[in-house]
Parts: structure tokens; C-alpha cells; sequence
């Protein structure tokens, strides 16, 4: 009779303690963090782009309508450029302008940091860019473009829906 006493009490109390860890595993999202992790699970979703950190140049504020914009399987890029380029076609703006698209899209999610990273590729017919793009549930983001021909640059900005 006392061992099966001593092994009710024993499994109440495993049960017992197992499930505020089993509680602590979900993630507790307000429904603005709900909002933005649809719109990146989806690939729905547009970002204002705010500040520009090129490699070999002073970072700077961006005044104007700048953004970058995932809608399904296509992505519509208006960003500015500054850096060095080290091959580019006669005329060209060298602004990185892109609609249409993109190949090898990956997604990850850390959830410590409660961020997404993301990664695809576009084509352009005179450059290739590999673009990361990481995505906090608060609406943060980080872009991080590297071009073929061109140095590497960074921009911040914020999701918007």
C-alpha cells in the first residue's frame, strides 16, 4: 500500500511539474507579432526602408519612398545605391530597381531573437543579388544586399501591412 502511495505521488508530482515547461514552450505573441509572422509565413508582406549603410561609405538617413516588397513568388525592389561598382552597362542609374522573380527562397526562424531570416536570389541581365533579409516581430528589419558587380550594402526599415 505504500508503494503505491509513494508512485501516485511521485507521477502527480512529474505530471504536475511537466506542465508549466509544456506551458513556457509556446510562444506568447501579441496580436501585432501574430500580424507579422502571417504576413512572412505567407511572403505577403512590405518594407519602408528608412537608412542605407554601404561598405566603403558614411551611412545615411533616406528621404523618399524607398521599399522592398515580397508578394508570393515575385519581389519588387526600390533602393537606392551607394558604393563602388565594379562593372555596370553604359547609362545605367545604378539605383537597385528590380520587379519580378526570385530563385532559391529560404526561410528560418529563430525563436530566442524572434526573428526571421530570409534569403533568395534575383537576376538581373547585368548582375546577380543575393539579398538577406532578417525580420524581428516587432516589425524591425534588416536588408542586406550583395550584388556581383557591385560592393555590398545594408539598409534598416520597418514592415509595414
Amino acid at each position: 500500500m505504500k508503494k503505491i502511495l509513494l508512485y501516485s505521488i511521485l507521477f502527480q508530482l512529474i505530471i504536475g511539474l511537466s506542465f508549466p515547461i509544456a506551458a513556457q514552450d509556446k510562444e506568447n505573441n501579441t496580436p501585432e507579432e501574430e500580424i507579422i509572422r502571417k504576413s512572412v509565413e505567407n511572403k505577403k508582406f512590405n518594407i519602408a526602408v528608412d537608412f542605407a549603410m554601404p561598405a566603403s561609405m558614411p551611412s545615411r538617413y533616406l528621404t523618399g519612398n524607398y521599399s522592398l516588397i515580397v508578394n508570393n513568388d515575385s519581389v519588387t525592389i526600390d533602393l537606392p545605391y551607394f558604393g563602388v561598382a565594379y562593372s555596370m552597362p553604359y547609362g545605367a542609374d545604378g539605383s537597385l530597381k528590380y520587379k519580378g522573380l526570385y530563385e532559391n527562397y529560404k526561410s528560418k526562424y529563430n525563436k530566442k531573437k524572434k526573428q526571421f531570416t530570409l534569403n533568395f536570389i534575383i537576376r538581373k541581365p547585368e548582375d546577380s543579388y543575393v539579398i538577406t533579409i532578417n525580420i524581428w516581430l516587432n516589425g524591425k528589419t534588416d536588408i542586406h544586399i550583395r550584388p556581383n558587380n557591385k560592393q555590398s550594402i545594408s539598409f534598416t526599415g520597418e514592415l509595414k501591412n
